[in-house]
C-alpha cells in the first residue's frame, strides 16, 4: 500500500513570471498561495490531500510508486474547479510518435519521418481528446479550435522557425512540421 507523506514528495519553489502569465492566473483566481484539496483514487477509496502551493511552478518529487502520478492526476480536476477551463495532464512520454523526433532538426528531421508516424488517432479520438493523456488530445483540440490553432502556429514559427500542419486523412488526424 502506498502511503502518501506531503513532505516526501512536494517541493515548492517560488519563480518570477512575466506580469502576462500572472495576469491570466489572478483572472482565473489562481492567486497563490492556493489552498487545493487532491482527491487520489485508490483501491481501498479515495485518498483527499489539502496542498498549499507558494507559487505557479511546484515540482513534485520523490521515488518510483510513490504516488507522484496519482497526485497530479487528483489535482487535475481540483484545478478545474477553481479556473471553471479544462485542465489537461500529460503524462510521460507525451508525444507519442514525434516523441523520437524532439531532438532531430534540419534535414535530418524531413529525411527520418515516415507518413505513418504522422496519424494521431482517428475521429473517435476527437469525442475523447480531453481525456487523452498525451499530445495526441491536445492535437484534436488544435484542430477544432482553429483560435487556438493560430496562437499555436504563430509561436512555432516565432521561437523554433517551424510551420505546423494539421490536416484529415484517411479518416487519421496528421501533423507535419516544416523548417
Amino acid at each position: 500500500m502506498t502511503v502518501y507523506r506531503k513532505q516526501d514528495w512536494m517541493v515548492n519553489v517560488p519563480l518570477y513570471v512575466c506580469s502576462k502569465i500572472q495576469l491570466q492566473l489572478k483572472e482565473q483566481n489562481m492567486e497563490f498561495p492556493l489552498s487545493i484539496t487532491a482527491t487520489i483514487n485508490t483501491n481501498e477509496g479515495d485518498i483527499y490531500h489539502s496542498l498549499e502551493l507558494r507559487g505557479p511552478l511546484t515540482f513534485i518529487i520523490g521515488p518510483n510508486g510513490s504516488g507522484k502520478t496519482h497526485l497530479l492526476k487528483g489535482l487535475k480536476n481540483s484545478f478545474s474547479q477553481h479556473t471553471n477551463k479544462k485542465v489537461r495532464f500529460l503524462s510521460a512520454g507525451r508525444l507519442g510518435h514525434l516523441e523520437k523526433y524532439r531532438s532531430i532538426s534540419g534535414d535530418a528531421l524531413s529525411d527520418l519521418i515516415s507518413p505513418d508516424d504522422a496519424r494521431h488517432g482517428d475521429k473517435s479520438y476527437s469525442k475523447n481528446r480531453h481525456e487523452i493523456e498525451s499530445i495526441d488530445g491536445d492535437l484534436h483540440t488544435l484542430d477544432r479550435r482553429p483560435d487556438i490553432f493560430i496562437k499555436v502556429k504563430s509561436r512555432l514559427q516565432i521561437l523554433f522557425k517551424r510551420n505546423i500542419e494539421i490536416i484529415w486523412d484517411s479518416g487519421y488526424l496528421k501533423v507535419f512540421f516544416q523548417n
